[in-house]
């Protein structure tokens, strides 16, 4: 089900882009910053689909919550990582992260103002807050 969520999918794609960005990195801080950066990256889907799979919204809401604040780490490591130079743009994945943290807020209130269940594909909610068939 939450394999199906704009939010987990677009996710996936930071987690990508975040790999690929990784590779730049100077050999030095392979198991510094690049280590933090990855589990970080990770730790949005992750915490999306471990929330979305459990029974109460308030369980829900509490894992998207984690997974947006995991997104606010991801993008103040890369501004550290541009700083540093070893990065040089950045703008695309920061409008991600953006984009993600928007869509998991939107998916939070959701949750919260309606009491609304999402384990039900057939009744889903889609990440801009409105019901999916």
């Amino acid at each position: 089900m939450y394999k199906k969520l704009d939010v987990w999918l677009k996710s996936m794609e930071l987690v990508d882009q975040i790999y690929k960005a990784i590779d730049l990195f100077p050999k030095n801080e392979i198991y510094s910053l690049s280590d933090q950066i990855k589990r970080a990256a990770i730790s949005v889907p992750c915490n999306i689909a471990e929330g979305m799979t459990r029974n109460s919204d308030k369980e829900k809401i509490h894992f998207l919550n984690i997974s947006r604040a995991s997104a606010s780490e991801v993008e103040t490591l890369l501004i550290i990582a541009h700083k540093r130079k070893y990065l040089q743009l950045i703008e695309n994945e920061l409008s991600l992260i953006n984009d993600i943290r928007s869509m998991l807020y939107k998916l939070e209130k959701r949750l919260s103002d309606t009491g609304q269940r999402t384990t039900d594909i057939g009744q889903r909610l889609t990440d801009n807050g409105k019901r999916g068939d």
